[in-house]
């Protein structure tokens, strides 16, 4: 049986100032809140190598090497959230890609957007050229 919360401490903090440790391990909000933080990053690493086949070194240095923008839109990756992998979709049949698949870190919406395009190189000369002159200008202008 544990003991109750009033005398359990933190396991993490410096001995000389041990705070009371309300959540599992012992741990204080502050240091569960680390832990959790830490377990997540862990379990993207292991997602993306189980996925895709990179290390979590090499997906490190995948975003090192986009100067932690977006290969799309060339915005900062957020720290708020990791990046997707922008991967091709024909390359590998199934839900699982490998590490010859693997094209870049991108934002969320940058990957959909892909998605929606179904990784058609003409279809993005096609939204460039309607984005540069759409129809509607050209009716206007009489053209």
């Amino acid at each position: 049986m544990t003991a109750p919360t009033s005398s359990r401490r933190c396991k993490d903090c410096l001995p000389s100032g041990k705070r009371p440790a309300p959540h599992v391990g012992p741990r204080c909000a502050t240091h569960h809140r680390e832990f959790k933080k830490r377990a997540k990053l862990r379990e993207r690493d292991m997602q993306v190598q189980r996925r895709y086949g990179i290390t979590p070194e090499e997906y490190a240095a995948l975003k090192r090497y986009q100067d932690d923008k977006c290969a799309v839109c060339g915005n900062p990756l957020t720290k708020s959230r990791e990046p997707d992998i922008d991967h091709d979709h024909a390359h590998c049949s199934g839900p699982k890609g490998c590490r010859e698949c693997v094209r870049g870190a991108l934002h969320g919406r940058c990957n959909r957007w892909l998605a929606f395009i179904e990784d058609n190189p003409q279809a993005g000369i096609m939204l460039f050229e309607y984005l540069k002159d759409p129809p509607f200008k050209r009716m206007r202008e009489g053209r």
